[in-house]
Formats: structure tokens, sequence, C-alpha cells
């Protein structure tokens, strides 16, 4: 991780003026906000950049959006403990655009913070709906317009997964602009079929 910009934090806010982070593949400049630490209330702007990877397969695989990240606390009580609030996060990326997709406004992708688990959303549509428990439990549906129909349900626990993974359903011609690799082309077709993902959370397989 690199970061470079200047950095406040006074009285339980934190500020951030023309910052540049860099982690991975993925790059956020100038980024610009200030949230309170103690209601856990804020808003933050900036542009992200990226690449999905560094390999020669999918590293001309871009994207780019101008993007506000807002946050905000339902709880009336200051005092609860940071991992005890509940919270409502949300990303809106203004202009997404890349070379493997077609260019979105507007696109949101949004947490929920409440007792016992998080709950998140993207899409104007319902492209993916997801929960994840304290205690592990973890279901994703995606919706008719994602490229990859899928749902998941399974368990995060110690740093080990188990999802099962079913009613997986994808037409070729909607991700084929991903698949478009020096040595595979992906032009029509269809794809069914389910699964599991097992193992560390780091090293699935």
């Amino acid at each position: 991780v690199f970061a470079e910009g200047a950095v406040i934090l006074e009285d339980k806010n934190l500020s951030v003026s023309d910052c540049t982070i860099q982690y991975g593949t993925l790059n956020i400049t100038p980024l610009n906000g200030t949230i309170s630490l103690n209601d856990l209330s804020g808003s933050f702007k900036g542009n992200v950049s990226g690449r999905l990877a560094d390999d020669i397969y999918f590293s001309k695989k871009t994207f780019q959006s101008p993007f506000s990240f807002t946050v905000f606390s339902s709880d009336e009580d200051n005092t609860l403990p940071l991992k005890e609030k509940s919270f409502q996060a949300d990303l809106v990326l203004s202009h997404l655009e890349g070379s493997f997709f077609n260019t979105r406004e507007n696109y949101k992708i949004q947490l929920i913070r409440t007792p016992g688990r998080f709950d998140f959303y993207a899409g104007l549509f319902g492209d993916i709906v997801g929960g994840f428990s304290d205690t592990g439990e973890l279901e994703i549906t995606t919706g008719e317009d994602f490229p990859i129909r899928f749902n998941v349900q399974g368990m995060i626990q110690n740093n080990e997964l188990f999802l099962f993974v079913d009613d997986m359903a994808a037409r070729g011609e909607t991700f084929a602009g991903l698949l478009d690799l020096p040595v595979f082309s992906l032009y029509s077709g269809n794809a069914v079929g389910q699964g599991t993902i097992t193992g560390s959370v780091l090293n699935p397989m």
C-alpha cells in the first residue's frame, strides 16, 4: 500500500486532502473528505482507476470512474463502541467505464450494518444482493442483468470457507470482453452448473 497526502485527525474527525492511495492494481486520487469517528458520519470524493491484474492476460482490462463515498450512523447513542454501531455506507461510481464492459452511470454499491450482520447491494436493479453474519454465514444472489447469475450460500470461519454455488447460468456474449485474451476468445454460448468453494480465504479451491 502506498499513500501520500495530507491527513489530519482532530477531535475524532479524520480529514484527508489531495491524498493518493495505491493498492495493488487499484489507484485512488485525489481523495478529499472528512469522517467523524465519533458518530460514524462523513463523506469522501475522488477518482478510482485500476486493472484486473498485472499479468499479460488481464493487465489491459482497465476501469475508471469518479466516485463519492458517504457513511452515516443510525444510532442515536454515540457512546456505543465502533463494532456495535449500526450504519449505512454508500459508494456511487458516477461514470464507470472500462475496457471490458459497457459504461454505467451512477452505479451504486451499498453496505448496511445492523446488529449481528452486514447486508450489501450493488447496481440499480439488484445486480448483487448479499449478507454476511457475525457468525460467518454468507449468502449472495445475482440478478438477471448481471453477466453471471448464481446463488452462493455457506460459511466463513477462522479464515476457512465452505461455499456452495448453484443456479449458475451465463450467456457468453455478456462477458466476452473479459475473456478476449491472446490465447483464448469467447464469442457466444451458454453455461450452467453448480459447485463448491473450499479452503482458506487466501487460497480457495
